[in-house]
């Protein structure tokens, strides 16, 4: 039976009392869950990758910054320091945000009311954007950390007016983005291209699956 059958079955008003619509409304609503809940868990390898990634990001910045420390100390580089620790600071906020997107994912339970799938989901939307939002706060140091005692001995006033209007731009970028990176902006296009993928558009389209029931079983009450 085809998906537009069932949704005209589930429209039918004959037989109420036999209990027919109700199986087929049940079944329905199972197999959207099931959707919903397939949609959630496509998004855990990639969860899984990007904890794996920041884990080694943050222990090779810090054993770097360690072994400069240790074993080179005249030659430390201060600007890299700095830049790497806010960086690896930055990295491991969002390893915590991503460890706790994935216990979300695993607390979905697709037999639970829609209701509370969709209070564990808009946490999870909520997550998602929070560790893209700090991500990007990371953008400055990203002009910052190849600064050394050659460049502050010989540069030249004009290639310090590059260098500061590029770290301005990066940082002013990293700070719309981590203050405007909200749900209600996801219809803009801006939105869109740095969120599509699979870290958003499987948790948009489980909510819209389960927006879907809520309004079946609404319209299904009201008959």
């Amino acid at each position: 039976m085809k998906e537009n059958d069932i949704k005209r079955l589930w429209g039918a008003e004959s037989e109420p009392d036999s209990g027919i619509t109700k199986k087929i409304n049940d079944l329905i609503e199972d197999t959207a869950k099931l959707k919903a809940g397939h949609e959630l868990e496509s998004m855990r390898p990639m969860k899984i990758f990007a904890m794996i990634i920041a884990v080694f990001w943050v222990t090779g910045g810090i054993y770097l910054i360690s072994n400069y420390f240790v074993f080179d100390p005249v030659k430390f580089p201060l600007m890299f320091t700095v830049s790497a620790s806010v960086q690896i600071g930055l990295v491991l906020i969002a390893l915590l945000i991503y460890l706790r997107q994935h216990i979300l994912i695993s607390q979905v339970d697709i037999t639970e009311p829609v209701a509370a799938a969709q209070q564990r989901i808009s946490e999870l939307k909520t997550s998602t954007l929070l560790s893209a939002r700090v991500l990007f706060l990371q953008l400055p140091v990203w002009t910052t950390f190849y600064w050394n005692n050659t460049i502050f001995e010989n540069w030249e006033w004009y290639q310090w007016f590059i260098q500061i209007t590029f770290t301005l731009l990066f940082a002013a970028a990293g700070l719309w983005l981590f203050f405007n990176l909200k749900y209600e902006n996801r219809d803009k296009k801006w939105f869109r291209f740095i969120m599509g993928g699979s870290e958003w558009d499987p948790l948009m389209k489980a909510w819209d699956i389960l927006e879907e029931i809520k309004d079946n079983n609404l319209n299904a009450a009201g008959r």
